[in-house]
């Protein structure tokens, strides 16, 4: 499963740089990974994408403030259903240590 996920987020990966991270651009986010992107929502997707390629402080945060995204987005119900897969999910690319090529 690990190999799948890394496979299809290879954009969120934590490279091991030899040189400065490069700074976040939106273009570096495919938006809502693994469900359809919502023009009310993306944003909420590209922060999140943003939160994790950063990897600073706490994921718990991060994935919380894309709760809050979402329910103030209107989402409601599917709000909780797309937080609880990056809470489940969402390790697998936040300790991922692997290089991008």
């Amino acid at each position: 499963m690990l190999k799948k996920c890394k496979s299809a987020c290879r954009h969120l990966l934590k490279p091991k740089w030899t040189d400065a991270k490069p700074p976040w651009e939106d273009s570096m986010s495919d938006g809502c990974s693994f469900v359809s992107d919502s023009p009310d929502t993306v944003h909420c997707c590209h922060a999140h994408d943003k939160a994790y390629y950063q990897a600073t402080g706490d994921r718990s945060k991060a994935d919380q403030a894309f709760l809050d995204c979402m329910k103030d987005a209107g989402w409601g119900v599917r709000a909780y259903v797309r937080w609880v897969g990056v809470r489940l999910f969402g390790w697998l690319i936040w300790y991922a240590e692997d290089e991008v090529a």
